[in-house]
């Protein structure tokens, strides 16, 4: 379980300092898809890098399995996000002079996996996501939706606990975009993982198993029946 426990967190500094999260209590369901959505500016990208490990709150404890997550140090963060989570950005972050397969492959060769394991693992992720034949290519060389799909390889190729998806269709058009959707929530139900999921794409409440919004520095229930912020 992945949890917050009255978290808070601000930026800036003196009178320029904004209140984002304001004593937040939520817990994420393992195994499940979550969409997290609300309005531009409302702090649903701080929430996910919060529970991802990304950024610290000024208050309260990001809970993962039982122990908190900030009371690690740094380098036992790093092992524990290296290890447990994935991450899909909506710029997809891919390295530029790494092929599809050495992008898809780079989590495991940072957990010291040997190579002919590697390479088993890699070969099978890039054929369930249709990339063998762009095994080869540079992120230069493929298209937006083929580029994310190269992350969610890239993502899901360790077996992670938890997926933290931040607008990853924001820079697709509408059609490739539906894809990937449909494509994070097939591999979602295929390993098992928890997907939290940061979207301001509506369509999401017809896949998603829960659906949250972040209003007034605080998650609530997402109404499906008024498909409107």
């Amino acid at each position: 379980m992945l949890e917050l426990k009255d978290v808070s967190k601000a930026y800036g500094d003196g009178d320029q300092k904004q209140l984002v999260l304001s004593q937040m209590n939520w817990s994420f369901e393992v195994g499940k898809f979550t969409a997290l959505m609300g309005k531009s500016g409302s702090g649903k990208s701080t929430v996910l890098n919060l529970l991802s490990g990304l950024d610290q709150p000024d208050q309260g404890q990001v809970i993962f399995f039982g122990q908190n997550l900030y009371a690690r140090s740094d380098a036992s963060l790093s092992d524990m996000r290296l290890t447990n989570f994935g991450y899909i950005f909506q710029s997809f972050n891919l390295i530029s002079n790494l092929t599809t397969y050495e992008n898809i492959e780079y989590p495991l060769y940072l957990m010291n996996i040997k190579s002919a394991e590697r390479k088993e693992k890699t070969l099978k992720m890039a054929e369930e996501l249709g990339l063998m034949s762009f095994r080869d290519k540079l992120p230069s060389q493929l298209s937006g939706g083929q580029r994310q799909r190269v992350a969610i390889g890239r993502a899901l190729v360790k077996k992670p606990k938890y997926i933290f998806a931040d607008e990853p269709t924001a820079n697709l058009d509408e059609q490739t975009g539906a894809e990937i959707i449909s494509l994070i929530q097939k591999m979602q139900k295929q390993h098992g993982t928890t997907v939290v999921y940061v979207t301001h794409d509506l369509d999401i409440v017809n896949i998603a198993d829960t659906c949250l919004y972040l209003t007034n520095r605080k998650i609530e229930n997402y109404d499906r029946t008024r498909h409107s912020y």
